[in-house]
């Protein structure tokens, strides 16, 4: 998880699959004052979901107003109140907007970008494209404190936010950049209404933001070249090897349903033993007048331990 400096109690991460993706530092860049960059892995056509937590550690003094720009596209604005900043952590999978009076979402989802040799049909603009290009590949959040606020009157949400999807890519516009995604916007889909957003003037603590986190994604085989990422890494621990306290909700039931299964395939041992004829002994004769004698036991049934988990 990304940790605000100077503010340990505010932390933020990019999820898939209700997961945080493993975040990679990269010793050679020089931190910016109040910022923290962090490299993820971009999984093509994967949807993801942007996780804000402020724990008992942040002080709850000031209201907090939070900025979300993808892709250097400002994407929307969130307003927390002291008083529901310890409440639970605050998760964020779409944009929504107002579609003719009726509300709609988006989902943000990583895309892999379309790269060639060279471009088909009429030439790009290269200088355009790379000046679209040193802005792809990064989620920003920043963070500003409110001393107070006063509502006005509600805006419209009819404006739609939009993230162009880029065509085919020269290699040459990249000049060995390390890009392989960019993130595009789900087709809008009705859902139901949410809250009115606050609107008003904001009595700021500090026009600037007092944190910032850059989220860089790119795909493994860029994170590799970037020597970010080996290939030796340690595999990951199996859940069943991993404290029960560390599990999330989503491992915890994965966990849940590998018992179910061996439990299932428990009870059907047990009806094949149970099946076992005994037999004491059977008594057979061949044609050289000798005589054998064979005798089946019954095998004992096979003790089967029974994990038992409970989810809270």
């Amino acid at each position: 998880m990304a940790i605000a400096p100077g503010y340990p109690g505010l932390e933020v991460t990019i999820n898939v699959d209700g997961q945080p993706l493993h975040e990679y530092d990269d010793d050679d860049e020089d931190p910016a004052p109040k910022a923290t960059t962090k490299y993820i892995e971009a999984r093509s056509d994967s949807n993801f979901s942007i996780v804000t937590k402020f724990s008992a550690s942040f002080s709850t003094q000031y209201h907090v107003r939070g900025r979300l720009s993808i892709d250097g596209v400002k994407m929307a604005s969130w307003f927390w109140l002291r008083e529901d900043l310890l409440r639970k952590p605050f998760e964020r999978t779409s944009i929504r907007w107002q579609e003719g009076g009726q509300p709609v979402k988006q989902k943000f989802s990583f895309a892999k970008l379309n790269i060639v040799e060279e471009a088909r049909g009429s030439v790009p603009d290269v200088a355009a494209l790379k000046q679209s290009l040193s802005t792809t590949g990064c989620i920003t959040l920043s963070f500003q404190l409110i001393k107070s606020y006063r509502e006005i009157e509600e805006k419209s949400f009819s404006a739609q936010v939009q993230l162009a999807a880029l065509e085919e890519i020269p290699e040459k516009a990249l000049k060995g950049d390390a890009l392989s995604h960019q993130i595009v916007l789900s087709k809008p889909e009705k859902c139901s209404r949410y809250s009115t957003p606050r609107y008003g003037d904001y009595d700021y603590l500090d026009k600037e933001p007092f944190a910032t986190f850059h989220f860089k994604y790119r795909s493994l085989a860029s994170l590799r070249a970037l020597r970010l990422v080996t290939v030796d890494n340690p595999a990951p621990v199996p859940l069943e090897e991993r404290p029960e306290e560390d599990l999330t909700p989503a491992e915890l039931r994965e966990l849940l349903r590998r018992v179910r299964r061996r439990e299932s395939e428990s009870a059907s041992i047990k009806q094949e033993a149970g099946a076992t004829i005994r037999v004491k002994r059977e008594r057979t004769t061949n044609d050289g007048d000798e005589v054998t004698y064979l005798e089946t036991r019954q095998r004992k049934r096979p003790h089967v331990e029974q994990e038992i988990i409970v989810i809270d």
